[in-house]
């Protein structure tokens, strides 16, 4: 069976219960959104996402997909994340956006992208 087609929604979906001992309720599409090779995380996050990983799911402490790579300064995560409906203004269990996760992280090019999307999405719902 080909990759892809192993993967069923149920599947992308599914939480990641233990981590060191620890329930964190992330998805393989919050792992992926971690990855430090960006030819894995992008492969891993559009075959995810190709396979109806839910874009906006919360771990146990509310954080996102997009919360996460945003928090590891990965760009390029973080535009295909958006692409695919993720929404930046979301935030955590502690009130963080990703936006805020990348400021503390002085990720500065993650900071511009999300400011852009932000101001982006403001002036369509006026």
């Amino acid at each position: 069976m080909d990759e892809p087609a192993a993967l069923g929604e149920a599947a992308v979906n599914a939480t990641i219960e233990e981590q060191q001992g620890l329930a964190t309720g992330r998805t393989p599409l919050m792992c992926a959104a971690k990855l430090p090779r960006t030819a894995d995380r992008t492969h891993f996050l559009r075959l995810l996402l190709a396979r109806g990983a839910e874009v906006d799911r919360r771990d146990s402490e509310g954080r996102t997909a997009l919360s996460l790579a945003s928090e590891c300064g990965y760009l390029d995560a973080v535009r295909l994340l958006v692409q695919n409906g993720a929404h930046p203004g979301s935030s955590d269990s502690q009130g963080r956006t990703p936006l805020a996760y990348a400021a503390r992280c002085r990720h500065s090019a993650v900071v511009k992208f999300l400011l852009l999307i932000m101001k982006t999405q403001a002036n369509i719902d006026c």
